[in-house]
């Protein structure tokens, strides 16, 4: 199966843990991952995504399988392996962080009932970096909020925090 992967880092003006908060807000990634059209919390690890690639929709589950607060998360798909990425944070100094993207599709994403594929790629280098520009953007216009929706691991309001939760 083709597989693309795009890599690329962007260097905010926030300081580490203020880009960490915003990038866990996962509710807000269709505002600067341009295939992503929603992201749903069905558990703390595990995320409901819609993609879209051109008119071509996919609707799939992936599960946070490394949380390293303010410094990684990885994740990939549940059922078929058809994508895994990762973003790691690096304090360069008290005010900038330095943000580093890493994501891989895998044309089964895009694959019909038919077994038909969309020709193309799915991700590159460039389309990470604008996507990563897009973040710094987007956290430039609204830095870390007074009323942030729920972080990666953190419980629901009903929920009793777990001894060594996410986050």
């Amino acid at each position: 199966m083709p597989t693309h992967t795009g890599t690329a880092h962007a260097d905010i003006a926030m300081p580490v843990q203020g880009v960490y908060e915003l990038w866990t807000r996962v509710e807000t990634y269709p505002h600067y991952l341009s295939a992503v059209e929603e992201v749903a919390r069905l558990t703390d690890t595990v995320l409901h995504w819609r993609v879209a690639f051109g008119e071509h929709r996919r609707d799939f589950d992936a599960v946070v399988e490394e949380h390293l607060p303010r410094q990684r998360i990885a994740w990939r798909s549940l059922g078929s392996a058809f994508h895994t990425g990762n973003v790691t944070f690096e304090a360069l100094d008290a005010a900038r962080t330095r943000v580093r993207l890493h994501l891989t599709w895998d044309h089964r994403v895009l694959e019909s009932p038919e077994g038909e594929r969309v020709s193309g790629r799915l991700v590159d280098d460039a389309a990470v970096a604008a996507d990563l520009r897009a973040f710094a953007d987007y956290a430039a216009a609204t830095g870390a909020g007074d009323d942030p929706p729920r972080l990666i691991g953190e419980p629901e309001a009903h929920e009793s925090p777990p001894g060594d939760r996410l986050g």
